[in-house]
């Protein structure tokens, strides 16, 4: 099912001027929604509108450009089978998802599903590099994103 920008805006209640701002930076990889021409407003899947709202929703948190940029490319690894991306995986689960970002500068992704083999952990990653941190990391500030309640919002 199609999804414009103003259906992403009504869902969750990001503007559409901070949609618009992940989609003009480039935030996202691949391509960014098709249009029927100009002056007709672009179409999204409900996995890119699920991308294109958790990244706005990383910005309303306090992240700029460059460190958002870099989670969607650990989340959406360029390359990847989509059932092999966390952030699809969150986006298909069935239960909890948090999208947790540590001292801005780390992040961890996890959710929950009907079956356990279906459960998501990222563990805490770097946001510069992508690596796995220690086993025992923890985080002075953390910054939590029910990514969960934006899947159900946009899945309407």
């Amino acid at each position: 099912m199609a999804v414009t920008l103003a259906d992403i805006s009504r869902r969750t209640g990001l503007t559409t001027r901070q949609l618009r701002y992940v989609l003009e930076h480039r935030v996202l990889p691949g391509r960014q929604g098709t249009s029927r021409g100009r002056g007709c407003e672009r179409e999204f899947t409900e996995f890119a509108a699920f991308g294109i709202a958790c990244a706005a929703m990383l910005f309303r948190a306090g992240l700029r450009r460059a460190p958002v940029k870099r989670c969607i490319e650990i989340l959406c690894p360029v390359g990847r089978a989509f059932g092999e991306m966390p952030l699809y995986q969150a986006f298909m689960a069935s239960g909890e998802a948090v999208l947790e970002i540590a001292d801005y500068q780390n992040l961890r992704l996890k959710s929950t599903g009907i079956l356990r083999k279906h459960n998501l952990d990222t563990d805490w990653r770097q946001i510069d590099t992508g690596a796995v941190l220690q086993a025992g990391y923890r985080p002075s500030v953390t910054v939590s994103i029910d990514v969960a309640k934006l899947r159900e919002e946009l899945k309407e």
